[in-house]
């Protein structure tokens, strides 16, 4: 019986319109499909964490723990997205990040190691794994420009432009760890943004 989620990853690959149909069965055996209940906890900081997370269906948090107790979250992922541990993929050491699901999801799971190792054998592979992590690179510089360049209110009006399927699933509480407010100054935003629209 064929994967409900294995036609999800087949799309994903076809945006890389330079692999091949051996390149993809490649890609499909060294990958796995596992499933996660909403607020199972998938990496914790301070694992050794070699696996590389696409989300096919549902959405992640990742979330960093300050030296006060407070939680701020670094990234969400819905689908078609991917999440992982850069300190360990880049350094090998131990991640600092907690990756959570905030919803039932469905990932596709890779170990970065096999992954690099299949790279070197393969072009068109090696070429994929490069667009993907330009792709993660630029994003993560977005990320960045996002939360020093923009004020809070312009980093909520910016997301609920580029993003507004994740506006309308996310707890408030972690939305406004993601945009650097709290959940009150988040509901006063939320309603000077919708004031402004009338």
């Amino acid at each position: 019986m064929v994967h409900p989620m294995l036609e999800k990853l087949k799309d994903f690959y076809s945006q890389f319109s330079f692999l091949e149909i051996k390149d993809v069965a490649l890609l499909l055996e060294m990958s796995s499909i596992r499933t996660v209940k909403t607020n199972e906890v998938i990496v914790r900081s301070g694992d050794l964490n070699y696996d590389m997370f696409l989300v096919l269906r549902g959405m992640l948090r990742a979330h960093v723990v300050k030296s006060n107790g407070d939680e701020r979250t670094v990234h969400l992922a819905s689908e078609g997205m991917i999440v992982g541990s850069p300190r360990t993929f880049g350094l090998g050491m131990p991640t600092n990040e907690n990756i959570t699901a905030l919803e039932d999801s469905w990932l596709a799971v890779y170990d970065i190691r096999r992954f690099e190792e299949l790279a070197d054998k393969n072009p068109k592979i090696q070429k994929f794994y490069r667009d993907s992590l330009k792709r993660n690179f630029l994003e993560a510089v977005s990320r960045v420009e996002f939360h020093t360049v923009m004020s809070p209110e312009e980093r909520y009006m910016h997301y609920q432009k580029n993003h507004p399927e994740i506006i309308q699933r996310v707890p408030q509480i972690h939305l406004a760890s993601y945009l650097g407010v709290t959940p009150v100054s988040l509901s006063r935003i939320r309603s000077r943004v919708s004031g402004s629209k009338k």
